[in-house]
């Protein structure tokens, strides 16, 4: 279905829409306005039904939109032709830092050896299964808890960018990416999202390189975007690069790859941007703040930059504690760009 759930319509949404689209509205049109004026307009049931009517393909210019959480998995054995679809199973999972699973209230043996699982935000390929409630998964899990819940996909996506390319530029729901460990050499783009939803990539949940991809572009992002625990291998362009974007969270990314002109992640045009964790090594800059970018740092580790942390043309880095990239120059700062750290503040006049 194109709609899933209660959608409200205004009519800025309805705009171009003539009477062959109405194609079921006609009946259950409701009269309104002053008696003796002839004035039909779609209730609220009857514009459900003739956006039901349309294509899903049509539906672009009619702000396309749903209230229904959807999760992707992608895999280094997934095909883009498939679905890519993980959807919730009973019970819960117990993970213990190992490859095992055990299960509450689950019937594993309804699944399939080589299926995917999402849990705690980690995708795992299932290696066996021994009854309903124990399997086992080829790689480890990071993480230790219970209570999980579970996401299963019988076919992943091949590539990061097949799924992206699922969303919709409305987001008004939270859309999820989950990624397996591997190598994806793409690069990551993300751009022109609006809406009051959310978009999350998660890679690795810890401080790993696991999950590796050329880089990440993200441009004009209106929505909440975090990422989760991605490698970016590029030697020739930004690891991480941010602008127009209203809010980022980056947690425990890794940039180390050698370039003389490029920054480990780059933020600007107004970005907000949270980074926690995570390592930016051997770059022209560790991290770089411009153009009104501002970046957060919290445990933001890295060595060997030929600058440490940048911040330049009205960009600004918030110091959240002592630990941030180093370099040769260790802070820069001008053209209005700001630091803020325990210290106090510094701006750049020239």
């Amino acid at each position: 279905m194109p709609y899933g759930g209660r959608q409200n319509h205004n009519a800025d949404q309805l705009d171009g829409l003539d009477s062959t689209d109405f194609v079921r509205a006609a009946d259950i049109a409701t009269t309104v306005g002053t008696p003796g004026l002839d004035t039909l307009v779609p209730s609220e049931q009857a514009v459900r039904e003739a956006i039901d009517a349309i294509p899903v393909s049509d539906l672009t210019g009619y702000a396309k939109q749903t209230t229904v959480d959807v999760r992707y998995v992608v895999a280094t054995d997934g095909d883009d032709s498939h679905a890519g679809t993980a959807a919730a199973i009973s019970g819960t999972a117990i993970i213990t830092g190992s490859t095992s699973v055990l299960g509450e209230g689950t019937t594993f043996t309804a699944l399939a050896v080589g299926d995917y699982l999402v849990i705690a935000h980690e995708t795992r390929k299932i290696q066996s299964i021994t009854d309903d409630h124990t399997l086992t998964v080829t790689a480890a899990f990071s993480g230790t808890s219970m209570g999980n819940a579970i996401y299963h996909c019988s076919a992943p996506l091949l590539t990061l960018g097949a799924a992206i390319a699922k969303f919709p530029t409305i987001v008004n729901h939270n859309l999820f990416i989950y990624l397996a460990p591997g190598t994806y050499p793409e690069t990551v783009t993300l751009r022109g999202y609006a809406g009051q939803g959310t978009i999350s990539l998660y890679g690795a949940t810890t401080a790993t390189n696991t999950h590796t991809v050329n880089n990440v572009y993200a441009l004009n992002v209106a929505v909440v975007l975090s990422i989760f625990g991605l490698q970016a291998s590029t030697n020739n362009t930004h690891g991480f690069f941010f602008g127009g974007c209203n809010y980022v969270f980056l947690c425990d990314g890794y940039a180390t790859a050698t370039t003389a002109s490029f920054a480990g992640i780059s933020v600007e045009s107004g970005t907000y941007i949270s980074i926690s964790g995570g390592t930016y090594s051997n770059k022209s800059w560790g991290v770089l703040a411009t153009s009104g970018g501002t970046a957060a740092l919290r445990f933001v580790g890295g060595n060997n930059n030929s600058t440490g942390i940048s911040a330049t043309d009205g960009g600004q880095i918030r110091k959240r504690n002592s630990t941030v990239p180093s370099g040769t120059v260790a802070e820069q700062y001008s053209a209005g760009g700001l630091i803020v750290g325990s210290s106090g503040a510094k701006v750049g006049t020239s």
